[in-house]
């Protein structure tokens, strides 16, 4: 980066070299992904038999012990959300009616014994949205 602060301008996706000599460079590669790191759903509002799902929070993630799923709804639904470890396995599940409005679903340390990559479900309605949670 060019100043040490790396958010404090754009910073330098490539780099040109010339003619490379590899017993004198000493370069190091550095992938860095740019997206969605937490899992943050914030899509446009659509509708689906009723139900404007605004947005979707997993938080924090990665997480050291549980995390909180929060949904933005414009209307009542029934809302079930899944967690699978990376075999599969169903590791949580809880159903709740959550009213319109903001709503956090807890799920609980317990939840994850491991660490590793889970993968989270979760149905409000007709809408379903996923996506992963890791445990450190």
């Amino acid at each position: 980066f060019p100043s040490p602060n790396p958010l404090s301008q754009p910073f330098p996706e490539s780099i040109t070299v010339g003619e490379l000599l590899a017993d004198s460079m000493d370069l190091t590669f550095l992938g860095i992904k740019i997206g969605d790191l937490t899992c943050l759903s914030n899509r446009p509002e659509r509708q689906t038999n009723g139900t404007t799902w605004l947005q979707t929070t997993m938080a924090p993630n990665p997480t050291h012990a549980g995390a909180i799923l929060t949904l933005e709804l414009t209307d009542a639904v029934a809302v079930q959300l899944q967690i699978m470890d990376t075999s599969g396995k169903l590791v949580f599940e809880t159903a709740v009616t959550a009213l319109a409005g903001s709503q956090n679903i807890q799920i609980p340390a317990s939840a994850m014994t491991q660490p590793g990559v889970y993968f989270w479900q979760v149905r409000a309605g007709e809408r379903v949205e996923s996506g992963k949670l890791v445990k450190f």
